[in-house]
């Protein structure tokens, strides 16, 4: 018999990092959905975990905000780095970890939610969803990475992107294969995501579907009349976490090109990252290219004319992407991932070969051109505002759970 959903939901969403403790956009989409949650009318408590002795119950933002204490042998976010055996014994504790279903049953029954929402969820252990499917409450995944198959969540190693499961891999993948069964639903944030878990056989669930991650709660377009640099002032950007995957290497042999056949342009790399590597990208910085570490991003992208998203991965969408084009950048992407499944929404845009330094400075070149000295201005406005709303993403989300209600 199908059940009715009511007008005002409690929902129970769990997200292994908040606050000060998130490190990229989908930790940030994450607050906003349950932000907007809450501007909708709906009751929302937010489960996260911490690395210290945590608070007690308190509310923020209108949710209430649970945090319970990390049960893993070591804290994996950051900049710090572990050897290969430590890293196994994080994967086989969090994996072997069963006793944590009554923990998460017995704070699901506290709680008596009429929805899960599963977002960030490698602190918490594979067991998590098994006790969401013993609680009996409709649980909706919102896959923001690729953890379910990949230990480091970006399908990505020794620079490039893994074809195939490997050893260290494949003990989660076949323990995530099985257990990702009993979630109602799979939320994948681009279609391009949703491909790789079809191919890579994580695709065992009856109910699927592709919803874009939003940015704002109210998206106000920013009015036309701003332009583009001239062909000799024209500002290159990447903004973002500074790492071996997002394909940086190649980005500043494509401003090296530049610099040797003496077009003027200004490259600039903002964000933060391990220490090792970023020392190794100044050392390759050549004299038209900086590296400015952490910038707000919507300032950082109004400043520059050309954002350039070089990842060596198939990113699952790119928050920043996005922020791009709510600020009116023309766009440079590689041809993978969710970058290039966005592009149709710039107004100039242009895609290379993944990794191909060469191709990206031939890319660089025709949309320099192309948007030199031109007005800014959104392509489809009304599709735009329609991308980035947070309130359009929690509808559809929402949407999903009534359809799971019907069904059951």
């Amino acid at each position: 018999m199908s059940q009715s959903i009511p007008r005002r939901v409690r929902i129970m969403q769990f997200s292994s990092l908040w606050r000060e403790y998130r490190i990229g956009g989908a930790e940030a989409t994450a607050e906003e959905i349950a932000k907007q949650y809450v501007r909708m009318g709906n009751a929302v408590t937010v489960v996260t975990s911490v690395p210290r002795r945590p608070c007690p119950v308190r509310r923020r933002d209108g949710y209430r905000l649970i945090e319970l204490r990390s049960r893993n042998v070591y804290w994996r976010f950051g900049n710090a780095q572990h050897s290969l055996p430590f890293q196994i014994l994080w994967y086989l504790v969090s994996m072997l970890s069963f006793y944590r279903v009554v923990e998460f049953l017995r704070l699901i029954w506290r709680v008596r939610p009429d929805f899960i929402q599963l977002h960030v969820i490698e602190e918490f252990s594979p067991w998590l969803l098994v006790a969401c499917r013993l609680s009996g409450v409709p649980t909706l995944q919102v896959n923001h990475d690729y953890f379910s198959m990949c230990v480091r969540g970006s399908i990505f190693r020794r620079g490039q992107e893994c074809k195939n499961t490997c050893a260290m891999c494949k003990p989660q993948y076949y323990l995530r294969k099985r257990m990702s069964r009993k979630i109602d639903c799979q939320v994948f944030i681009s279609a391009a995501q949703r491909r790789i878990f079809l191919q890579r056989g994580l695709l065992t669930n009856r109910r699927s579907c592709v919803i874009y991650n939003g940015i704002m709660h109210d998206p106000k377009l920013l009015p036309e009349g701003r332009l583009f640099s001239s062909l000799e002032a024209l500002r290159v950007g990447y903004i973002g976490r500074i790492t071996p995957e997002k394909g940086l290497d190649q980005f500043i042999d494509a401003a090296r090109f530049f610099a040797e056949n003496r077009i003027p342009a200004t490259f600039l790399i903002a964000g933060n990252g391990p220490a090792d590597y970023v020392a190794t990208l100044h050392q390759r910085l050549p004299d038209n290219a900086k590296l400015i570490g952490f910038q707000n991003a919507i300032e950082f992208l109004k400043s520059v004319d050309i954002f350039v998203m070089p990842s060596l991965w198939p990113e699952p969408f790119g928050r920043v992407t996005a922020e791009a084009l709510y600020c009116q950048s023309a766009l440079v992407a590689s041809d993978v991932g969710a970058s290039a499944e966005l592009a149709k929404f710039f107004t100039h845009s242009r895609l290379f070969k993944m990794g191909d330094a060469r191709d990206l400075y031939r890319a660089l070149l025709e949309i320099r051109t192309a948007c030199a000295g031109q007005m800014r201005h959104y392509r489809d406005p009304v599709a735009v505002r329609e991308l980035l709303s947070v309130e359009r993403q929690c509808k559809e989300l929402l949407a999903q759970m009534r359809i799971i209600l019907t069904e059951r």
